[in-house]
């Protein structure tokens, strides 16, 4: 009996705490809802932790993501002098890091700054 109720509780979907008590309950296993609410914990901490990891992960990369666009405007203003709000604009709403980084190349070799701006434009179409 032990074993069907871990079987069950094991290949349930989603199971929580108050229905894991009563299966134990109904089940006449006095001594397990210890254990239970130990799995319970074990699994929420889990949780917890994977939510922390994603998170880290989520602002690493949107990090990433604005110094790129930083990169970019510094090789705007150094070559072209400060880059205008609207282009500052069009070059934060960029979210893709080799995007950005193919741009930064563009600013660093472009003729002039309408070079660099006909290339974000054909970048934000693509996009």
């Amino acid at each position: 009996r032990f074993m069907m109720i871990l079987e069950y509780v094991t290949l349930a979907k989603e199971v929580d705490e108050q229905q894991l008590e009563e299966i134990l309950k109904e089940s006449g296993v006095e001594t397990m809802p210890s254990l239970a609410q130990k799995w319970w914990e074990q699994g929420r901490q889990q949780g917890i932790q994977q939510g922390i990891q994603q998170g880290r992960q989520q602002g690493l990369e949107q990090g990433m993501i604005q110094e790129a666009q930083e990169m970019v405007m510094e090789a705007l203003r150094e070559r072209f002098g400060a880059p205008g709000p609207r282009l500052v604009a069009k070059i934060k709403g960029v979210t893709q890091r080799e995007t950005l980084k193919g741009l930064l190349k563009v600013a660093i070799r472009a003729r002039d700054l309408e070079e660099f701006k006909e290339e974000l434009e054909r970048v934000l179409e693509d996009e």
